[in-house]
């Protein structure tokens, strides 16, 4: 046999149930334009679709030094400086157009940029995205990846991490630019 407890039960509510208040949610960063920022995962993915299309574009620019060889005599000396400083020319060239002059004519997005809806700005709202921001952004970024074989590089794309307010990137901070989430088109 089963008892019943000696006590009733616990009454339910009526009407609206209660619930514990949230807490408030900490809103995203922003830029001093307004726009909301871009956070390491969207960059870190538009960084790697921006060096499949650099990579892919300084092999087309090997092309023409692998038939170089055989246009000339075994014996000519010239060939080896004429072959380094056209590598030279493309493994610099190449990321140099992509990373500043495209991105620059387009409003500070890279496929990669653009593809994960990203733009690079200036910190100062209403001024314009220059040449020479991007140019210097992108040659302390060179500057990073050289130091990346002793570990120092590694810092310029990770201050983002802890970067307040702004998110920037070493890179960002000597052009004084930012990443931010752009509306799609």
């Amino acid at each position: 046999m089963t008892e019943k407890p000696a006590f009733p039960p616990y009454p339910q509510p009526q009407g609206l149930a209660y619930a514990p208040p949230h807490p408030p949610l900490k809103p995203p960063p922003i830029a001093p334009d307004g726009r909301p920022l871009a956070g390491f995962g969207g960059r870190f993915v538009a960084k790697l679709i921006d060096n499949v299309v650099v990579i892919v574009g300084i092999v087309v620019g090997f092309l023409p030094f692998l038939g170089l060889g055989s246009l000339v005599s075994d014996n000519d000396s010239l060939l080896p400086v004429i072959m380094i400083v056209g590598i030279v020319i493309v493994a610099l060239g190449v990321p140099y157009l992509y990373d500043v002059e495209y991105a620059w004519r387009r409003g500070g997005q890279t496929l990669g940029k653009r593809a994960m809806k990203m733009a690079i700005v200036p910190l100062q709202p209403g001024a314009p995205l220059t040449r020479a921001a991007m140019a210097k952004r992108w040659g302390v970024a060179v500057l990073f990846n050289v130091l990346a074989s002793c570990y120092i590089g590694y810092l310029d794309p990770l201050w983002m991490l802890w970067d307040k307010p702004y998110r920037q990137c070493l890179h960002d901070k000597a052009a004084g630019t930012t990443v931010v989430l752009v509306p799609p088109a």
